[in-house]
């Protein structure tokens, strides 16, 4: 029964994939814009799930990241089978929040890598299928809710539209002796569309009396491109049209055009054009064609786009020469994800040069999709950095902010000791904090040890309060001061320098730390001769050391 293999299928105890197609709309579904072939599959292989208001996951998450299941296909096998509890009835994952009107995402979308989806519910919204009797006949998805022998319900939120994949649809779409369709009314009445309905709505399940014709694709000279029409056998009112499949190229190099070859009947194996049969129909001895793709009268024009996803393979697109991008319908541009804003095409892989899609194209080009990372709140820890310290300080920011706007907190005052700024090793050997006037004024070997206020913060990050001594920082100085005033024939003498006598380096001592460190090295005119006259001073000084016995 109905409800038997509902509850088979919800308890997991079969493998479900969606429908691909209404029953009503079987001929046009089957040749809709739907990407053709397996790409690689994309990176991240992730997705985030939001329950919105109205449900939980597990420890009470209202968010989760859902990892592939497979990492051989784009799509998300497991999405469907990730649910939120809730008391409310879960109407499927869709692109935006609960409450605005949206489909649900068919789970064999290929895009669906890097974004969010929010878990859409209903207190008794539906749409109703009347299967009178011929439910066997049907294949529904896992969500779909039997509430009697025929009956099928697809739980709907009040201004949402119910999605092609969600319409139960005929189990076998080819071998079949008759061809059911949904119409609009308990007696009949006219043939119905139900991808698009919203809540309330009802259909009816009749057979058409005439046998049904089963189409099916012949692409052996042809090849399709990542937007073309995707190709399955399916079966036809005979009297229905056939809708021509877009984006395929012939082995020639133009753009396929299809004919339609009879399979049985009186007229088997001969050809006519698509728009002879549309306008006859097919033979009443006819139950099966072939569409078949045979060379154009229009070349190909081959448009590539590389990162067209924010990673993995590009893919292409076959055009009619002299026509452009958007002339055709089925080209779609990416969309943003979670953490890239998608920021157009361009003509130069150095993103410089902006594509212009609506330039009609005369031979292959290739575009080059480019994509910026979106901010993202990071966590900027500030550690005293000594026993007895207060807890670490945090400092929010972003991966927008520049390392030279970081708000850093005041450090502590010790007594005893200098601060002598952030650094991003507890020891002092990483990189130091610095505004971007220190950055500008230091020298080249000083900027090897500092951060680029320019620079980005790239994630969460630990900085660390260091001190030096006053005696050490006495002893820096000092040193600092007479390596800048360079006497020829002598090394120099440090604080602690021990070769000369108390007296004699006591006196040296006074004569350097009078010298005006600012003007050393010199940088003007005045300086050098500045320096020229304290280089005579401190030789006249050095010659007056006397070195121990």
């Amino acid at each position: 029964s109905l409800k038997e293999r509902f509850l088979k299928m919800t308890g997991n105890t079969k493998v479900w994939r969606a429908p691909l197609a209404g029953l009503a709309s079987l001929a046009m579904i089957a040749t809709m814009g739907v990407a053709a072939g397996t790409a690689a599959a994309a990176t991240p292989s992730e997705l985030t799930l939001n329950a919105g208001s109205y449900g939980k996951f597990a420890d009470d998450k209202t968010s989760i990241t859902l990892k592939d299941s497979n990492a051989s296909t784009e799509q998300f096998e497991n999405l469907y089978s990730t649910v939120p509890s809730s008391t409310r009835q879960f109407t499927g994952w869709y692109t935006t929040p609960d409450g605005t009107a949206g489909e649900a995402v068919n789970p064999d979308a290929k895009d669906l890598a890097g974004k969010t989806l929010y878990a859409h519910y209903t207190t008794n919204g539906k749409v109703t299928f009347n299967a009178l009797g011929n439910d066997s006949k049907l294949t529904v998805n896992f969500r779909t809710v039997g509430e009697s022998g025929d009956v099928i319900t697809v739980p709907l939120a009040s201004g949402d539209k119910l999605a092609s994949w969600e319409v139960p649809y005929q189990t076998d779409t080819v071998n079949e002796d008759k061809l059911y369709q949904w119409y609009n009314d308990a007696q009949g009445g006219d043939l119905a569309t139900p991808a698009g309905a919203t809540a309330g709505a009802q259909y009816w399940l009749f057979a058409s009396n005439a046998k049904p014709v089963v189409v099916s694709y012949d692409t052996t000279n042809a090849t399709g491109d990542d937007f073309a029409s995707e190709l399955k056998s399916y079966r036809v009112d005979r009297s229905d049209d056939l809708t021509k499949p877009a984006g395929y190229k012939y082995s020639d190099g133009t753009i396929a055009d299809w004919q339609v070859v009879y399979g049985d009947g009186s007229k088997a194996g001969q050809p006519v054009t698509l728009s002879d049969y549309n306008k006859d129909g097919a033979p009443s001895d006819v139950t099966k064609v072939t569409v078949k793709a045979v060379s154009g009268t229009n070349s190909a024009v081959k448009v590539e786009f590389n990162n067209y996803a924010q990673s993995g393979a590009p893919k292409f697109l076959f055009i009619v020469s002299g026509t452009s991008v958007n002339d055709n319908k089925r080209f779609t541009a990416p969309s943003d994800t979670n953490d890239y804003t998608f920021d157009g095409f361009f003509a130069d892989s150095k993103h410089e040069d902006a594509a212009n899609l609506n330039a009609k194209l005369r031979r292959d080009v290739q575009y080059y999709g480019k994509w910026t990372a979106k901010a993202s709140s990071v966590k900027l820890t500030f550690d005293p950095n000594y026993d007895g310290s207060a807890a670490p300080t945090e400092v929010k920011a972003t991966t927008d902010t520049k390392y030279g706007d970081v708000s850093a907190p005041k450090a502590d005052a010790r007594k005893g000791y200098q601060f002598q700024g952030w650094n991003t090793q507890a020891d002092g050997q990483g990189k130091y904090l610095v505004t971007k006037a220190q950055y500008e004024n230091a020298s080249a070997a000083d900027k090897a040890d500092m951060l680029n206020p320019e620079a980005k913060v790239s994630g969460d990050q630990n900085f660390y309060a260091i001190y030096l001594t006053d005696e050490q920082v006495a002893a820096n100085e000092y040193t600092k001061t007479a390596s800048k005033v360079e006497v020829k024939g002598f090394a120099g003498a440090t604080k602690d320098d021990t070769r000369f006598t108390d007296a004699s380096f006591a006196e040296y001592k006074k004569v350097v730390e009078g010298l005006k460190t600012s003007k050393l090295p010199p940088s003007t005119t005045a300086d050098q001769k500045y320096t020229a006259e304290a280089q005579e001073t401190l030789a006249a000084a050095q010659k007056k050391l006397v070195q121990k016995a």
